[in-house]
């Protein structure tokens, strides 16, 4: 995770942000995957994040279904 990456990033002021991501390598949930425990959907904003249009995304809740997918 790059620096400019994690600054970037926007999970953690999302709604269904996961209790359970307290470590920074976690928190990323578009390129490392789904949150290690059980997680609520109470909201989505992952098409609004800078690291989701940086490396062209697509799909959205990666906090529940996993790692995002390209476009290309």
């Amino acid at each position: 995770m790059a620096r400019e990456d994690a600054q970037a990033c926007q999970c953690e002021k999302c709604n269904s942000y996961p209790d359970c991501a307290i470590e920074p390598h976690l928190k990323i949930f578009c390129q490392n995957g789904k949150a290690p425990c059980d997680t609520q959907l109470r909201g989505c904003h992952c098409r609004a994040c800078g690291v989701y249009e940086k490396y062209g995304f697509i799909g959205d809740t990666f906090c529940l279904k996993g790692r995002a997918e390209k476009l290309t």
